[in-house]
């Protein structure tokens, strides 16, 4: 469908992604493959797994068991080899053989040798890896940025020029760009920065800070989402108990109340939601532009 909710390619595949540069992955039978915007087969070959596109890539499984890498004409441009992969970022891609991690350039070239025992997607220049149990962070060339210095579970990539970090205690907070913790870690879970608010959680409930780590919407909600295009899904409690997700807008007030029991981002301009009964895309008002009666989608559409 479209974003007014006119069907352009008739229900057919068992399952199926959005469309990103072009192409959707679909699965027909137990096999997938890719489209083009007319719904016909984009380019021969099929595929245990594939993915989305992304700068001109998608990761799929190109050997048996083993992941590689194909352009938007299906070419295999990095072969099958990798144990697991992620999606290109800013003309890199995470990949693993075995339990060491390093990165490929968009022709397969291990620009980033496989030597660290995790990492993250580049973002804002910088990817985040770990080794020996120490976080930091490396440039697209592998040059180390942030020194790996924090015994922390985990390191998150930059966002608005902070990155979240989980220290031992099990708390969230961010360094800048320097390495220097600017706020500390005291929350029990963080998203990352977008648009200036980051969702945070104290205590039992989800509010918002700015990068000063100011509050600015109270916590006030059982679950809450990063912002998209000015609107963020929040989760809040209904008169019988059970979680509805709404969407608000930076001074936290809902713009779209709560009333569907799962909502995404927006994408587009519309974004997937479901209730009991009913499933499909809304608008910024909060008007279906496509729906129909609940069915199970087993995988969540990542829009």
């Amino acid at each position: 469908m479209d974003d007014k909710g006119n069907t352009v390619i008739e229900p057919r595949f068992s399952f199926g992604l959005e469309f990103l540069e072009g192409r959707a992955p679909v699965v027909v039978g137990k096999k997938w493959r890719y489209v083009d915007a007319s719904g016909e087969q984009a380019f021969p070959g099929e595929f245990g797994t594939a993915e989305r596109f992304s700068e001109g890539r998608a990761y799929a499984t190109v050997a048996p068991r083993k992941y590689g890498f194909i352009d938007v004409d299906g070419n295999i441009v990095v072969q099958g080899k990798y144990r697991w992969v992620a999606h290109f970022s800013e003309g890199r891609a995470l990949v693993y053989i075995g339990s060491f991690a390093g990165f490929v350039d968009s022709v397969g070239t291990e620009v980033v040798p496989l030597k660290y025992d995790a990492g993250h997607h580049f973002s804002e220049g910088l990817a985040a890896v770990q080794k020996d149990g120490k976080w930091g962070y490396i440039d697209s060339w592998g040059n180390t940025v942030i020194p790996l210095q924090f015994e922390v579970s985990w390191a998150y990539p930059f966002r608005n020029g902070l990155a979240s970090i989980r220290g031992l205690n099990r708390k969230d907070g961010f360094i800048d760009r320097t390495g220097a913790i600017v706020i500390e870690p005291r929350f029990e879970f963080t998203y990352g920065f977008t648009e200036g608010l980051a969702a945070v959680q104290i205590g039992a409930r989800f509010g918002y800070i700015d990068s000063t780590g100011s509050l600015v919407i109270r916590p006030r909600f059982d679950r809450a989402y990063p912002f998209s295009g000015g609107l963020a899904a929040v989760e809040v409690r209904g008169k019988s108990g059970e979680a509805l997700t709404g969407f608000i807008e930076p001074s936290g007030e809902f713009v779209i109340s709560p009333r569907f029991r799962l909502g995404l981002r927006f994408h587009d301009g519309i974004c997937w939601t479901e209730t009991s009964e009913t499933c499909g895309y809304i608008d910024r008002s909060g008007e279906y532009v496509w729906r129909c009666p609940w069915v199970q989608t087993n995988q969540l559409l990542r829009l």
